[in-house]
């Protein structure tokens, strides 16, 4: 009898685990009610990730079916999505997709003569949400140095200097310029990302003296030295 009561609750408890596993995994009780996408504009495009993946992620499926690391991964190949946090409620059963896109500070054009953006890390993407007008930069290369470089030196520039540019060159990590006024206008030599307040400090202050009103070149690049021409 002992051995028989045992053998009991065994079988009692493996279809106690079995109608759970099935409740959870493949019941139409625990399944996906309603998906949210927020962080973004383009749902399109999270809604099309999300469908192709497998199995595909659609109102109906199993929450514990759900492949959350997966889907996070086929989020964050996304060039223009800096990370992504999906989660999983199982009281109302949403789905929750939460996007963070990428920041751009500045657009390039590259060989193909695509526009690209770049964040403050130097990383390239190819989609923005923001509306706004972006400095554009001509990169000697598009190594993540130099972007870098490009992204410190617009983080330090005033506004209204960034809307008075014509041009942004960086020739390299070590050699910034940009370009103001009409025509060939002041090209100003800012040198390496390094040091930008006092070389913003003695821009104010030579562009202030009369004697370099009709300059063209301003160089900062060691700005307790600066050259105007």
């Amino acid at each position: 009898m002992k051995t028989f009561a045992r053998i009991f609750r065994w079988c009692l408890i493996i279809g106690a685990l079995g109608g759970a596993i099935y409740l959870v995994a493949w019941s139409n009780i625990l399944v996906v009610k309603s998906i949210e996408i927020t962080g973004t504009t383009d749902q399109n495009s999270i809604s099309l990730i999300l469908e192709e993946s497998k199995p595909a992620i659609h109102i109906g499926e199993p929450l514990a079916r759900i492949d959350v690391k997966a889907i996070d991964k086929k989020l964050t190949e996304v060039n223009w999505i800096e990370r992504s946090n999906i989660s999983r409620n199982w009281f109302s059963r949403k789905l929750s997709v939460a996007i963070t896109v990428r920041s751009a500070v500045a657009q390039f054009v590259d060989g193909r003569g695509q526009i690209n953006y770049f964040d403050a890390a130097g990383a390239v993407f190819t989609h923005i949400e923001s509306s706004g007008t972006l400095p554009t930069v001509s990169l000697a290369d598009q190594s993540t140095a130099i972007k870098s470089a490009v992204a410190t030196m617009l983080s330090q520039l005033s506004p209204e200097l960034i809307s008075s540019a014509t041009a942004f060159i960086a020739k390299s990590s070590d050699d910034l310029e940009m370009r103001t006024g009409p025509g060939a206008g002041l090209l100003i030599k800012w040198g390496d990302a390094t040091n930008f307040p006092l070389k913003m400090s003695v821009y104010k202050k030579l562009i202030s003296l009369p004697e370099n009103q009709q300059a063209t070149l301003l160089d900062l690049s060691t700005p307790l030295a600066p050259i105007a021409k």
